[in-house]
């Protein structure tokens, strides 16, 4: 675990194993060419069965992230919030958007192009 990344437990005892998918997602997003300077996330029990994921991402470019998610298995918090921050870092830029348009109206398109060229 690096000494970059805190992850704090209120209200949930510590779960190592938690605090290491924490460690793994943050690995992910900077094999993605994403410099994270510290990261905060703080894993808390919210209701009776949910457990809530605070993120706090400060990246190299002086970009800070925030993000937030709240499911019945903590796992699925942490990705989910992960997926989020990776997302809002992402947006509006050309390596965030793979489509131009959603791939079922891309792949119509493409069809009926094809149809098009085989009826001529």
């Amino acid at each position: 675990m690096s000494s970059r990344i805190e992850v704090k437990f209120h209200g949930l005892p510590h779960d190592p194993s938690l605090e290491a998918a924490i460690d793994r997602w943050v690995t992910r997003l900077e094999a993605m060419s994403f410099e994270i300077r510290s990261a905060i996330a703080i894993v808390e029990r919210s209701g009776r069965q949910r457990t809530s994921v605070h993120l706090a991402l400060a990246l190299a470019n002086g970009m800070s992230l925030t993000a937030a998610n709240s499911h019945t298995d903590a796992y699925v918090a942490v990705s989910n919030a992960f997926r989020a921050a990776r997302r809002r870092a992402t947006e509006g830029t050309d390596t965030g958007r793979r489509w131009t348009m959603p791939p079922a109206t891309w792949f119509a398109s493409w069809w009926s192009s094809r149809d098009r060229k085989r009826a001529s």
